[in-house]
């Protein structure tokens, strides 16, 4: 405070304190900010708040929607799987399509069989060591874009259909396929999880080939059984052309009534395939199989599942 030499009993008027002011500001921002995030807060948990600005304050601030122990998806990501599945749900009943999942089921469907089911994929991909690589990803969308008709043509699809970019196709779509297809690969041969399977497939077929009766096997040896499973869990019953994967069903149409497959490798199982009845006109398969289930990545992640501690905060 400056001193008034000419009337020094004048009152002085203060000067303001630029510190406190700049303290003052500072902490009513801060203040304004945490109730804008408790509201918002309330707004996407509570209410559902959804749309372009919902979506643009996620990206900045991570909000969980779910949690998997210590791993977390972003409210970000499940929204934009979100939108691109109702879009094209909606695109699909625009079409005339009926019996689509609703609301509630496709948020499930999203978070929990998509976002959840990826996130501990990866952890059974670092347990069994399977990776892929930049140059994996680059291979298979160069294929899908060559078979799309061009980049442009493939963008444009994206967005009509499901309203995302190709970089989040990539993203949200390639690389969890491209290592979910590769751990499938290493669960075939990896002797530590179907080690047992494997012998008990090959004991089987030593059997058979040493001249044992088909139906005496498979009742011995088969964990499938008809009337526990449907034909094409199976592959006991009849089939037609287009039934199976292709090149299944070109090899087993090569063969004649009563012969029976070299041990083949399935999704979720080993299995001695043996052929019924044939019509080569209508395209038509009766088979038998001997099946001996193994795991498949949907059990190893059923099993990251039971032993997590999920938490769902989206809805």
């Amino acid at each position: 405070m400056k001193f008034n030499l000419r009337n020094p009993f004048k009152k002085q008027k203060a000067e303001p304190n630029i510190k406190v002011l700049v303290i003052s500001i500072i902490f009513g921002i801060l203040l304004l900010f945490i109730v804008f995030l408790g509201i918002f807060s309330w707004g996407i948990y509570q209410l559902d708040w959804q749309g372009k600005f919902v979506e643009t304050i996620v990206k900045i601030i991570p909000y969980p929607a779910a949690k998997a122990d210590k791993s977390y998806i972003s409210f970000y990501d499940y929204l934009r799987n979100l939108d691109a599945a109702n879009k094209f749900y909606a695109k699909q009943r625009s079409t005339g399509i009926q019996n689509l999942p609703n609301v509630k089921t496709t948020k499930k469907i999203i978070l929990e069989e998509r976002l959840i089911s990826n996130l501990l994929s990866e952890r059974v991909a670092k347990n069994l060591g399977v990776t892929i690589s930049e140059q994996d990803v680059a291979q298979k969308l160069d294929e899908i874009i060559k078979n799309g008709k061009g980049q442009e043509e493939v963008t444009k699809y994206l967005n009509d259909w499901y309203g995302i970019s190709l970089a989040e196709y990539e993203q949200y779509f390639i690389r969890p396929n491209l290592l979910q297809d590769k751990i499938e690969l290493n669960l075939q041969n990896n002797v530590l999880i179907n080690g047992e399977a494997k012998k008990k497939i090959d004991e089987a077929y030593a059997e058979l080939k040493a001249g044992a009766n088909f139906d005496e096997i498979f009742k011995q040896y088969s964990e499938f059984k008809p009337e526990d499973e449907d034909s094409v869990s199976s592959m006991t019953g009849n089939f037609l052309r287009g039934e199976l994967p292709k090149t299944l069903e070109d090899a087993l149409f090569a063969l004649n009534v009563g012969q029976y497959t070299d041990v083949i490798k399935l999704s979720g199982s080993y299995s001695i395939i043996k052929i019924i009845k044939k019509d080569e006109n209508k395209g038509a398969l009766t088979l038998k199989a001997i099946f001996v289930k193994t795991k498949s990545l949907n059990d190893l992640v059923q099993d990251e599942k039971n032993k997590s501690k999920i938490k769902i905060y989206a809805y």
